[in-house]
Formats: C-alpha cells, structure tokens, sequence
C-alpha cells in the first residue's frame, strides 16, 4: 500500500520472527521488520537465514541491494551489528535511444513509488553498446515508456494490485489483461510500443516476474498475448521500447539489463 492507498506491485515488506522449540510448544523470541516501518534500516522481505553456532547471531539476506545483515538476539531484541552490500544492484529504471545502441539506467529506488513506470531515483548513468565504453555526464539518453498509442491507455485497479486493464480511447473498450499466475505473478511496468502509420493494432508490452509479455489490442476484442519472453531472474522493474518498437529494454531486480528483440525469443 503506497501513500494515499495507490497500489503499485513492488516487492513488501517483510518480516523475520525466530522462535524456541519447548515441550509445550514454539515460543516466539523476537520479531524483525523489513520495511515494514519507514525506519527500517533494510526493506523487503528476507531471503535466507543463517544461525551462528552460538544461537544468538544470525545472517540475512534481505534489502533493496541485496544485502546480508548481521543481527544478535538477545532478551527478544534485534541489534544490529554489519550490514555487506552485495556485488549486484537492482536497474529501477531504464532508457534507451532510438536507435537502441546507448543504454541509460538508475540503481536508487523510490521510497513507496505510486507509478509503476516511475520507481527509479538518483543519478543516471549510460552505457554506450556499440562502443562498450561508459557515456559521460548525469543526464539519460533516449526514451523512456510509451505510455499510450492509438489512445489506447492502461488503468490499474485501485484495489487490486494484480488487476490491469486496457483501455480505449472512446472507453468502449476496457478490458482485464491476461495473467497467468505462476508464471507472470503480478504486472510491474508497461510500454506500448511506437505504432505504425495506416495499422489498426495496438501493440503492449508488459513485464512482469521472470520477464515480459507482449499483447495485441483490437477494438472490439479482448487483448491477445502473443508473445511471452523469459529468462530475468526475479522481477523486471522497467521496460522502454527501441529501434522503432523491434527491441524492448528491460532492466530488472537482479541487476541486468536484457536487450530483447520483439520478433524472437531471443535476446
């Protein structure tokens, strides 16, 4: 739940409760949040748990980074003691030029972002593909999402975080986008993609877990998926359209940028 009760998909807070086993039963020691409060020194929710021997420190996996924590329990109070950054960090947002060859990204999230195109914060910083070299200067390079095309729009449920819709123009059209629910999971960023002079279809792509899907939109039909790319560990976080619509630019939690191209599996 985002500030003013927008809901944006984003990965939630967390917790981490550790317990004693007894002879009548699990005993709760302490509890620890993950974003769960605006002080939390980590967001998310945990990915792994490593006690030490002596039962009193513990390792976690857990943050926006990546991060392992070291924690001490003692009297049911978390101390925390180090905190290791790991090597990777999330891409929250992404850029491209037209003709797809400069890449332009940010590491730094938003705190309770309300936009699902719009969760990237902190300098940009480019890359230039052709040449392998680093661009110079903190401005981005290129396009970000196509947020409409042929007036079609997408509208997201205020309460349902998992529901989308397509949306026409004349609003005769308003109809829930396909999610399959283990292998999309839930939608996170969109773009439509540049459409063609004199062509009645609409084209979407959407990322979600694990990578994107790109759907057709025809005027009096329901959206039509017709292409499901995958291969991003984790969720992708943001998606720009490239080279006139051929390629997608994806940058997702795991720390990579994929360069798709929109007539294949490949990328």
């Amino acid at each position: 739940d985002a500030e003013g009760g927008e809901k944006v998909f984003r990965e939630g807070p967390g917790f981490l409760r550790v317990y004693s086993l007894t002879p009548d039963g699990a005993k709760l020691d302490g509890e620890l949040g993950f974003g769960t409060d605006h002080d939390n020194p980590l967001r998310t929710f945990p990915e792994a748990v490593a006690f030490h021997p002596d039962g009193v420190r513990l390792a976690v996996a857990a943050g926006v980074h990546h991060e392992t924590s070291l924690w001490e329990l003692k009297a049911g109070k978390f101390t925390l003691l180090d905190v290791a950054a790991g090597v990777g960090r999330t891409v929250w947002a992404v850029r491209a030029s037209d003709d797809g060859t400069r890449v332009s990204f940010r590491i730094e999230p938003k705190d309770r972002p309300t936009d699902p195109n719009d969760r990237g914060d902190g300098v940009w910083r480019t890359f230039d593909l052709k040449d392998r070299a680093w661009v110079p200067g903190p401005d981005p390079q290129g396009n970000g999402p196509l947020l409409s095309a042929n007036g079609w729009t997408v509208e997201l449920d205020p309460k349902v975080q998992f529901h989308w819709y397509a949306v026409s123009a004349d609003g005769k059209d308003r109809h829930l986008l396909p999610r399959a629910r283990i292998r999309d999971y839930a939608p996170i960023c969109y773009t439509f993609l540049p459409p063609k002079p004199g062509e009645s279809v609409t084209r979407l792509a959407v990322g979600h877990y694990w990578g994107y899907s790109l759907f057709e939109l025809t005027p009096g039909s329901p959206p039509r998926r017709v292409r499901r790319g995958m291969g991003h560990h984790g969720y992708v976080t943001s998606i720009v359209p490239a080279a006139g619509g051929r390629w997608l630019v994806i940058g997702s939690c795991r720390g990579t940028i994929g360069v798709w191209c929109r007539g294949s599996s490949a990328h």
